[in-house]
């Protein structure tokens, strides 16, 4: 081996690190996971990662990483649990870190082993299926498979019983599948059952990580938020929910209606781009920054009350769902209404002031509340962007605005409004 990365953890660690493998396989490199042996049956499922088996616990980080430097010359832990004093001096200190520097446990583990820039960019990838295995699970009959996952030992939620209840009197007609009670041989030949569902229902463990091999399958994610965000899941651009544990009694509709009007799998350029629960007025490529969904927002950042998210998380999460560089992303401000058949999208990078529309007449406000441009244009100008909060205050629409400018954006007006 090349490379040999130390990961004693749970089962949805090792499967997070998977797309890591793979790309440095694909780059020649013969890279190695070891995983306690409760946890390594997954690696079973890949043919780019050499399986290396801890046989002892997960916190025994120094005897695992003794082992492994007798196996490899170069070894890497990204674990981010266990022993405080085991964490730092196997895993960040080796990395020049005096401790976390993202916003979540799975971009860390890419950071401790010098990959963050290629997290979520590729594909988790199972090609060692078992298509018999696969056969037993999957749903006879017609009617619609809603896939549900409300147990979790490392991430309990606290309203899983409530959620089944739900989903029962919600979908009484609906084939409901109950990930929790299926004993598979391998947690990868459920990976058929996810292609046929019709969307998937979970709680912050491993079905949710597993997720990520069938981008196809709309997922409904619950997210771990104690102690900090940091512990929970991070986004990815198929969670068309995304809800922190402690926010689901007051979204639990919106859970339904997410399962029950989606266009996933469409994509439609331009992306618009918005910080607000509202509805998309029927036009699919709307995408909404979900309250909670941005690891770093007004709550955990700043001490607010009001999930007002970063500008720049939410700049990083149209990045990652964006198609190809050429599509435009449309950043409006929460409450932005557009008139969508009148609206032309220039190719160049433009901006919007608001119209305030009231009685059928528009008054001109001084606040910029659109900003228009290519994939690669927000690439360019995204370092040059502070950290700030995207609240309703108009700074950091004031800031983007000089951004825009010094890069020569046009203004577009009354191509908007705010209805009142």
């Amino acid at each position: 081996m090349n490379k040999l990365i130390v990961q004693l953890s749970k089962t949805g660690d090792v499967i997070g690190l998977l797309p890591m493998a793979k790309i440095l396989s694909d780059k020649g490199v013969r890279v190695g996971i070891m995983a306690c042996k409760p946890f390594s049956d997954v690696l079973d499922g890949v043919s780019y990662v050499e399986k290396v088996v801890f046989d002892g616990q997960s916190w025994e980080i120094e005897k695992a990483v003794t082992l492994a430097k007798t196996l490899c010359k170069d070894v890497v832990v990204t674990m981010t649990n266990g022993k405080k004093e085991d964490i730092q001096k196997f895993a960040y200190d080796v990395a020049g870190q005096t401790g976390a520097v993202t916003d979540s446990f799975a971009r860390e583990s890419w950071k401790l082993a010098g990959m963050l820039p290629d997290w979520g960019r590729y594909p988790l990838v199972f090609d060692k299926r078992n298509a018999e295995r696969e056969a037993q699970y999957l749903p006879k009959g017609k009617k619609k498979t809603i896939l549900y996952a409300t147990k979790c030992e490392s991430s309990p939620f606290p309203y899983g019983e409530l959620l089944v209840e739900l989903l029962r009197l919600k979908y009484p007609k609906c084939n409901l599948v109950d990930l929790s009670a299926i004993k598979a041989e391998r947690i990868y030949d459920l990976l058929g059952l996810f292609e046929s569902a019709h969307c998937l229902v979970t709680v912050d463990t491993a079905h949710l990580h597993l997720a990520a091999a069938v981008p196809s399958l709309p997922v409904m994610a619950l997210i771990q938020d104690t102690p900090l965000y940091w512990h929970g899941t991070a986004w990815r651009p198929q969670h068309h929910f995304h809800c922190r544990y402690k926010d689901f009694p007051r979204r639990a509709l919106e859970l339904f209606e997410a399962i029950e009007d989606f266009q996933l799998t469409k994509r439609v350029d331009p992306m618009i781009v918005q910080p607000a629960p509202v509805k998309a007025n029927g036009n699919d490529n709307w995408f909404f920054i979900q309250d909670g969904s941005c690891h770093r927002d007004a709550v955990n950042s700043v001490g607010d009350n009001t999930h007002f998210p970063m500008l720049r998380n939410v700049i990083i999460m149209a990045l990652m769902k964006a198609t190809s560089p050429a599509q435009a992303i449309i950043l409006t401000a929460n409450g932005t209404k557009l008139e969508i058949g009148k609206l032309a999208w220039p190719t160049e990078p433009s901006y919007a002031y608001r119209m305030i529309r009231k009685d059928g007449k528009d008054t001109f406000f001084p606040v910029v509340d659109l900003f228009a441009g290519t994939v690669d244009f927000w690439r360019k100008i995204f370092p040059l962007i502070p950290d700030v909060v995207m609240a309703t205050d108009g700074f950091w629409s004031r800031i983007l605005l000089e951004i825009f400018k010094m890069n020569n954006a046009v203004e577009i007006g009354g191509v908007y409004r705010n209805a009142n």
